[in-house]
């Protein structure tokens, strides 16, 4: 069995595949057409904002939950601490 792979430019939607020799003898081959991925077309900024301009839907408002509560903060400041405290004494 014989295989040809070939990287070809895509040119107004079309590919043309120039065969080597060794298909000569034969009448029909099978065509397998991939694309790649790092070629892939990318659009500009303007055409991408255009393109999903709108398509992201609006959130709604999130109601307040009140006031935010002021916390005496002093016992968790001491947390490190009584860990350092905790590991000294183990040791």
């Amino acid at each position: 069995m014989i295989a040809l792979r070939q990287i070809e430019m895509i040119e107004n939607d079309s590919i043309t595949i120039h065969l080597p020799a060794e298909f000569s003898n034969y009448q029909q081959a099978e065509v397998i057409i991939l694309p790649l991925e790092e070629t892939l077309k990318h659009d500009s900024t303007e055409q991408f904002i255009q393109r999903f301009a709108g398509s992201i839907m609006d959130f709604p408002e999130i109601e307040s939950e009140g006031e935010i509560q002021e916390r005496d903060n002093k016992q968790f400041n001491r947390v490190p601490d009584l860990i350092l405290e905790g590991w000294l004494t183990t040791r």
